[in-house]
This record gives structure tokens, C-alpha cells and sequence, in this order.
């Protein structure tokens, strides 16, 4: 199914999501951005980091402020998502120092209607922190 959408429809990536235990299945002419549901410290543990998209979206402890985090290097070269607003934006680049961040819900004042305020507000804190990307 994916195969037949990517041949009528000119994309540039594929963001796919994978069970911790999944193995990449497809031979795609595109670059898939391999995105994991993160419930637990476990979880984090044991994805193939390096390019990875991490959604907290179900991790309870997440939307607390009280995110995990992890000491592996490679965590630098992932994406974080899921839950992500500018109450939490600073724990989580503080703990996890990612290639990048995605937020939608957490910058919306209503479901699908972006708050110009808050979506500012985490622009400007995400692009607040400074650190070597290798």
C-alpha cells in the first residue's frame, strides 16, 4: 500500500512507524524516518537511535515534566515529538539535546487551530538552546 502511494504522489521522505522489535520491511526508493512510540525508559533504550523520529506522545511521565532521558550520544541525532509545548520544551532539548523537535497539539488552542502565541513562544525557546551537533 505505501509503495502505491509513493508512485502517484511525489514525496521527498517516509515517516513510518516500527515497533521496537519491527525490522524495516519495503524496499523504498525514499528516506524513511524510522518513528517509535515511546512508553518507557526501556523503550528509549532500545531503538536504532541515529535518525529516529521518538514520540512521547503516550509516555505519562513525559507530560508531567518529568521526561526521561538518556545518556547515549546517538540520542543527538534523533528527533523528539509527542506532547511537546513550551511548558516542557526546555527539559526535553536539556535532556535528550535532539537533531530536532516537532510540535502540533501543544502549540493549538483548539484541536487543529494553531495559537500564534504559543507556537512563538516554543519557536523561540526551541531556538533559544546552543550545542555541538556532531
Amino acid at each position: 500500500h505505501i509503495q502505491k502511494v509513493c508512485d502517484r504522489i511525489k514525496l521527498a521522505m517516509l515517516q513510518l512507524y516500527y515497533s521496537i522489535d519491527d525490522e524495516v520491511t519495503g524496499n523504498f526508493q525514499l528516506p524513511v524516518l524510522r518513528s517509535y512510540w515511546i512508553q518507557n525508559e526501556n523503550d528509549i533504550q532500545a531503538v536504532e537511535a541515529p535518525g529516529a523520529l521518538l514520540d512521547f506522545k503516550h509516555a505519562p511521565e513525559f507530560h508531567n515534566g518529568t521526561p526521561a532521558r538518556s545518556d547515549r550520544p546517538d540520542m543527538r541525532r534523533t528527533i523528539i515529538a509527542g506532547g511537546l509545548n513550551s511548558h516542557n520544551i526546555d527539559n526535553i532539548i536539556k535532556n535528550f539535546q535532539p537533531l530536532g523537535v516537532d510540535t502540533a497539539r501543544g502549540v493549538e488552542s483548539i484541536p487543529g487551530k494553531k495559537a500564534k502565541k504559543k507556537l512563538e513562544l516554543f519557536i523561540r525557546k526551541a531556538k533559544s538552546w546552543s550545542y555541538p551537533i556532531d
